[in-house]
């Protein structure tokens, strides 16, 4: 009996995290974004499937999308079709970004989430 309960549990907290993300994402550890973001666009995505999902969400506003150029993800260049989107905000200065990219034939391959240090 003890089992059960302890799995209904992690269940619960799963789900409580998910529902988190969807209310706050800015709050939530890296991880839960990235898999929030990616129960929405998975690998494999297509460019255009992507653009149409970050669009219709309300709180997600895309900051750049580019085909030919690459961009720096603060470790090195990152080559590639991208697109850059605002995922969250917190007051004025706390945002909450991402980037998906994808490989020349316009599949989602990487998810990269970036957030302030201290939020």
């Amino acid at each position: 009996m003890e089992e059960k309960k302890g799995g209904k549990r992690i269940v619960a907290g799963i789900l409580i995290a998910i529902l988190l993300f969807f209310m706050y994402p800015i709050r939530m550890p890296r991880p839960l974004i990235w898999l929030g973001i990616y129960l929405r666009t998975p690998y494999g995505t297509s460019w255009d499937d992507a653009v149409r999902i970050i669009e219709k969400k309300r709180s997600w506003r895309i900051m750049s999308d580019n085909i030919e150029y690459g961009y720096n993800d603060g470790r090195g260049r990152v080559e590639g079709m991208h697109i850059i989107a605002d995922v969250g905000r917190s007051g004025f200065f706390w945002y909450l970004q991402a980037i998906w990219s994808f490989d020349t034939n316009g599949k989602l391959i990487k998810i990269y989430v970036y957030k302030p240090l201290n939020v």
